[in-house]
């Protein structure tokens, strides 16, 4: 198979000013960092706060290394008038400025996008909020949990009846694809007219993107009782695992029945037809499950495979690192990072296998020294050691 390569080069000498933290805004930033973007990360003095999730203390946690991997990172104390001024004079160099604050604090700091496009009308400018740049819920503060909430997420989640919250960060993650989406075409536009601008994104619009037919669904004649889109898929327990099958048409209705022995529910009036089938599915279930939980799961997947059913295995993280496929294709590299484990790093989708190097995410200030002198500010890094330069 050819790819298309060159991918990884293609924002080669753009770049990106990433005053954000947390999640969304810098995998935003992250992933136009996998396209050759010079991502610069600007953080304050303790750090960005996405450094500590999931971390013990004195370590950062893998959430800041998969988000921030081959940033540049400055430290700077936007509290003080100094590193605003010199956040402002890095934001002039950048073609892009990624922030995610509430709505109203950039501009507080004078890093707004009023400000700083003032005779540069071609800067294009990301704001991550929780509910956007408008509306009664601006100035709301939201996290992934609470947008999910928000939009009903865990509702749709759920198999049990039961609101299910997802527990990684979807919202977070989906806001970072869908606002470096809009970048690319920002930078797409800004070549045919010169033009940069705004883009608002936020994490209750992308929920609601992420669930539109899901939505659809809740407002048609069943409501909004979360369902599946077709019975009888699902996870089921298995005697030794778990499994997953997906009979998504409807001719792999009756190879299900067919494998797990239940042929004679063919002509069960609850299951004859796929509305019946829908208005029952939590007995259809029950029925199916019963019957999986009786044997291992290589049982089921060899039988299932044979019929040409989709299944799967439900594995964990590690044993999917290890799968034979995914050490193939090269989707996932170890990267070492300050005597830490050795943390992974998953291939950007799209970016062919040729051109995926696993970086590391930078230490705090790692590169304060280095980027304010390419500014012509390297008099405001005299003094303290790289690692633990702060401008104030």
């Amino acid at each position: 198979m050819t790819t298309m390569m060159g991918l990884a080069g293609t924002l080669a000498g753009i770049r990106v000013l990433d005053l954000s933290q947390g999640i969304a805004g810098p995998h935003c930033g992250c992933l136009l960092g996998d396209l050759g973007a010079d991502v610069v990360k600007i953080e304050p003095p303790e750090g960005d706060w996405g450094r500590r999730l999931g971390a013990a203390p004195g370590e950062v946690g893998p959430t800041f290394h998969s988000f921030n991997r081959g940033k540049r990172s400055v430290m700077l104390d936007l509290r003080q008038e100094s590193g605003r001024e010199a956040a402002r004079a890095l934001a002039a160099r950048a073609e892009v400025v990624i922030e995610s604050n509430r709505p109203g604090v950039a501009r507080r700091l004078g890093l707004d996008h009023a400000t700083l496009s003032a005779g540069r009308p071609e800067l294009i400018y990301v704001a991550v909020s929780g509910f956007g740049q408008d509306g009664p819920y601006a100035e709301r503060p939201a996290t992934d949990s609470i947008v999910q909430a928000f939009t009903g997420l865990p509702h749709g989640a759920s198999t049990t009846g039961e609101p299910l919250r997802i527990r990684f960060g979807i919202v977070d993650v989906g806001a970072g694809v869908y606002a470096s989406q809009a970048v690319l075409a920002a930078l797409l536009l800004r070549a045919r007219t010169g033009q940069g601008g705004l883009l608002d994104i936020n994490l209750a619009h992308v929920s609601a993107a992420l669930q539109a037919y899901k939505l659809a669904e809740a407002a048609g004649p069943a409501g909004s009782e979360p369902r599946e889109l077709v019975a009888g898929i699902g996870t089921y327990a298995t005697a030794d695992g778990h499994l997953v099958v997906a009979g998504v048409q409807e001719r792999h209705f009756g190879i299900v029945l067919d494998v797990v022995g239940r042929a004679d529910l063919r002509s069960d009036p609850r299951f004859a037809e796929p509305g019946a089938r829908l208005a029952n599915q939590a007995a259809l279930r029950g029925l199916i499950a019963e019957a999986i939980r009786r044997r291992p799961t290589a049982h089921w997947v060899a039988a299932m495979g044979a019929a040409g059913l989709p299944c799967q295995e439900l594995l964990t993280y590690g044993r999917f690192r290890e799968d034979p496929h995914v050490r193939a294709v090269n989707l996932v590299e170890d990267v070492a990072y300050e005597g830490q484990w050795p943390l992974p790093s998953v291939r950007c989708p799209g970016l062919p296998q040729a051109e995926f190097t696993a970086r590391r995410a930078p230490a705090l200030g790692e590169h304060t020294r280095e980027i304010l002198a390419e500014a012509g500010l390297g008099h405001l890094s005299d003094g303290p050691t790289q690692h633990q330069e702060v401008i104030r």
